[in-house]
């Protein structure tokens, strides 16, 4: 099989990451879904998002479910206005109501961040080391090296 006929059967490459997600999950509703859940991820302030997530769209309507019936009522009042900011982050979103329920949060996994490596105390250098060093021109090239070479012989130690 000559390779433009293979890649007649594919069809036209996807242009954008949303014509990627198109192509992917089986129907149009689960990208605007996606789209709209992400919207909600990024587009709400954080106090709304620590108290809310979105669960899923019937019908032109995205079900939210909150933490209290304060929540509820909250967001019932500022509804226009998510909307309006929806449809402008993602114009081709079908959602047309938002419901908010009190329900269950889906947990989010909380990326931790990273350890810091162990402090090391500088070792001093070797003679050999220094006698390199010496033949540096630039001073602060050489203040590098010497302080990278003196936690280098430092953690030689630590490990050897």
């Amino acid at each position: 099989m000559s390779y433009k006929k293979r890649n007649a059967r594919r069809g036209d490459s996807p242009r954008n990451l949303s014509d990627l997600v198109v192509k992917l999950y089986p129907g149009k509703e689960t990208a605007s879904e996606l789209q709209a859940f992400g919207w909600w991820s990024r587009g709400v302030p954080v106090r709304i998002r620590n108290n809310s997530a979105p669960i899923s769209i019937r019908r032109r309507t995205l079900l939210v479910h909150v933490t209290t019936s304060a929540w509820a009522q909250e967001l019932q009042f500022m509804k226009d206005d998510l909307l309006e900011r929806l449809h402008r982050a993602c114009p081709s979103s079908p959602v047309k109501n938002l419901v908010f329920r009190v329900g269950p949060l889906t947990k989010q996994k909380e990326v931790e961040p990273p350890k810091a490596p162990p402090s090391v105390r500088p070792a001093p250098l070797t003679e050999e080391v220094a006698r390199e060093l010496v033949r540096v021109k630039d001073d602060g090239l050489r203040d590098a090296v010497a302080a990278a070479a003196a936690l280098s012989l430092a953690r030689e130690e630590s490990t050897g």
